[in-house]
């Protein structure tokens, strides 16, 4: 008679999905200027990677974040307005993020200052205000930097309007 032995052997196996990254996003404007860096079309080509790169370089140190994290999506005039987003790994990152953003100075943007000045920028550079907004996170209003009835009148909107939605 032949013996035959079987031997089973079971494997338990445990995934984990990591949570999927959260985009803040953020409005920056900046004061001055800028008509020497827009055409009919917007920010001029020839300037727009001097732009790209000095403002993502401010942004990234004053934020704490790596470069790769920042996309600028649009700028507009109106003085200088910058909508961009920071992709964060969680809520936590992205509550640093916003409200580090609401808090931006003038002081953080030396880069900007400089392409500002070399470019055909004039008048008094600085930041005027910003806004932060991430899924799951609750932001303060917007921190004005700079003195001065527009900056004051934006700030009251924004917070006036933030009161509406909550």
């Amino acid at each position: 008679t032949a013996t035959v032995t079987t031997t089973t052997v079971v494997t338990n196996t445990t995934t984990t999905t990591a949570a999927p990254p959260i985009v803040v996003s953020v409005t920056l404007t900046l004061d001055g200027n800028w008509a020497a860096f827009f055409d009919v079309n917007g920010v001029k080509t020839e300037l727009k990677g001097k732009l790209d790169t000095s403002i993502v370089a401010d942004l990234a140190k004053a934020l704490g974040v790596n470069e790769s994290a920042i996309t600028i999506k649009s700028y507009k005039q109106g003085s200088l307005i910058v909508a961009f987003e920071v992709v964060v790994k969680d809520t936590a990152a992205a509550t640093t993020v916003s409200a580090t953003a609401g808090s931006l100075k003038t002081t953080a943007f030396t880069s900007t200052q400089s392409t500002f000045t070399a470019n055909g920028g004039s008048g008094n550079f600085g930041v005027v205000g910003t806004t932060a907004s991430a899924p799951g996170v609750t932001t303060a209003a917007p921190t004005t930097t700079k003195s001065g009835s527009a900056a004051v009148s934006a700030a009251v909107a924004v917070a006036a309007l933030l009161a509406l939605l909550a």
